[in-house]
């Protein structure tokens, strides 16, 4: 496959815009646009960039708020177990993320296309599993709540690691133990308790038994109805998953919150027995599993990338008043284009902060 040549003019020399980067495939669909995989001209690194329309997001609530609520909180993260954002920008139609470069598609993609069986083999889904355990961890420590913890929101690096990404409904707490009063997430994903009142850190985790049941069994154990959550419906039993993947699922759907495991008490179970959370830690753990990069992970994969691109032409995008613009004021991040990665703080992102080549 070949890339788009960019005739990009920059707007400003001294700040990052599309006239920095080389487009070379889409590797992914959002409800406002598009995610490309682009080169960085002069240093070759490669990066995802998630472009989103201004104009379709002015038309829907709450739509603006979402995409600076992801920028804000990504500001605040650095971890090799998220998709960390290294730039931000804008520009009349479209307002831009570079972000960590991950080509092997969504967990969620991987288990339904990859994967005869429509479930990802128990010793990759512990892997994975593990490693978004450690992106929830991180998360907490700095007191954000993720709010939308699902397989599609799981994507897969080119060498099998994986990283939490979509911060769009995140939240930021004063401390990872306050309440919060309003519901947001996925049906299907979210906490019996987020439909009641309030809720915290705990359905975090609930989430995520829903998304280790999905990968190994194949379907959400739960389902919604008017705003309810019905009692999860296990086929834990009846599944070909080890006695220890049966024994914690039911543990992490927990209906009540206080029961329910987590934190430290779900890393020392027996189900993740296998872990060497030092070499997971340090990012040096060999994944089992590593996706076919050589095409697209995404929804569009089966399709021809070259006319994929030539269908996604900015030229045809609506533009937005000036008034409208205003909402986009201060979207931005990192755009000095001789910038380097340091923390707010000036002190040096770490290495994980680097693109996958």
């Amino acid at each position: 496959m070949g890339c788009i040549n960019s005739t990009v003019t920059p707007v400003n020399p001294n700040e990052v815009d599309n006239s920095h980067f080389q487009v070379e495939r889409i590797i992914g669909k959002g409800g406002f646009g598009t995610i490309h995989y682009v080169i960085r001209k002069g240093n070759e690194e490669g990066f995802a960039r998630k472009s989103q329309e201004k104009h379709r997001m002015v038309k829907h609530s709450g739509a603006v708020k979402m995409a600076f609520t992801e920028i804000d909180t990504l500001r605040l993260c650095s971890s090799p177990f998220i998709c960390n954002m290294q730039h931000a920008y804008q520009d009349d139609k479209f307002v831009y993320i570079v972000m960590d470069l991950a080509l092997g598609g969504d967990l969620d993609f991987q288990r339904n296309y990859r994967f005869k069986s429509k479930t990802i083999p128990e010793n990759v889904t512990l892997f994975c599993i593990a490693e978004m355990y450690l992106a929830l961890r991180y998360l907490h420590s700095i007191n954000v709540l993720h709010r939308d913890i699902k397989p599609a929101n799981m994507i897969m690096q080119a060498d099998g690691h994986v990283k939490l990404t979509d911060f769009g409904i995140s939240v930021t707490l004063s401390h990872i133990d306050d309440r919060i009063h309003n519901g947001s997430g996925t049906d299907g994903y979210m906490a019996p308790e987020i439909y009641g009142g309030t809720h915290g850190v705990e359905s975090e985790w609930w989430s995520f038994g829903v998304c280790l049941h999905e990968l190994l069994i194949g379907s959400i154990p739960v389902k919604t109805s008017k705003g309810l959550t019905k009692t999860p419906c296990f086929k834990v039993n009846s599944a070909s998953i080890s006695s220890a993947a049966k024994d914690l699922l039911p543990r992490m759907l927990e209906v009540n919150p206080e029961a329910r495991i987590s934190g430290e008490d779900m890393k020392s179970h027996a189900w993740f027995q296998e872990i060497d959370w030092e070499s997971l830690e340090n990012h040096t753990a060999k994944p089992p599993y590593v996706p076919d990069t050589s095409k697209a992970n995404c929804s569009t994969g089966e399709l021809d990338v070259m006319s994929q691109l030539g269908n996604d032409s900015e030229a045809e995008v609506p533009s937005i008043s000036a008034k409208e613009n205003e909402k986009f004021v201060l979207y931005e991040y990192n755009i000095a284009v001789n910038a380097d990665n340091s923390n707010e703080d000036g002190s040096k992102s770490n290495e994980v902060r680097s693109a996958e080549k």
